[in-house]
């Protein structure tokens, strides 16, 4: 029976947590990033929901984590996950602003068609609030593009999403 890419996203989700935990425990960075995150997927044939978390830490300004991330809509019904770097400009006290990119590999269905393995690459911006008792909030916007683009197959589109992260640490 071949792997279908639904098994492969869910696959590689659940590499991102082991990923993730496995930095975590292993690096000692300055804070935890723990994102769990809501947002829409929208471009053109391309309208979805998204649901993702993640694990990581940040060093300095810098940040590494391993996501994951679901887009479920009348279009598409693809699961993602892969690593995100971003580095802080705004490094303040209460606010943190930056870039951050990402790299995601999954797959699923494209109106009704299979995506077969899907890559994209995720250059955004972010930011971030933080707070004493709450962790931090963060807001993301970034740009969904498919690196390989089959006939009929999924175009890029504008990703925005809200985070929270409980046990943000700085």
């Amino acid at each position: 029976m071949p792997l279908r890419p639904t098994a492969l996203a869910a696959g590689l989700a659940a590499f991102a947590c082991v990923a993730g935990l496995s930095f975590n425990a292993h690096a000692d960075p300055d804070g935890m990033l723990t994102p769990i995150s809501g947002g829409v997927l929208m471009g053109p044939g391309l309208r979805a929901s998204t649901l993702g978390f993640g694990f990581g830490g940040f060093d300095d300004q810098k940040g590494l984590e391993v996501i994951g991330r679901a887009a479920l809509g009348p279009d598409v019904t693809i699961g993602m996950g892969g690593p995100r770097g971003s580095f802080d400009f705004i490094d303040g006290e209460k606010v943190e602003f930056g870039i951050a990119l990402a790299a995601t590999f999954g797959g699923g269905r494209y109106h009704d068609r299979s995506t077969r393995l899907l890559a994209a690459a995720e250059p955004g911006l972010f930011l971030r609030f933080l707070t004493d008792k709450i962790g931090a909030i963060q807001l993301d916007a970034a740009w969904y593009q498919p690196v390989y683009i089959r006939e009929g197959g999924i175009r890029g589109g504008l990703l925005a999403s809200i985070a929270w992260h409980p046990v943000f640490d700085d």
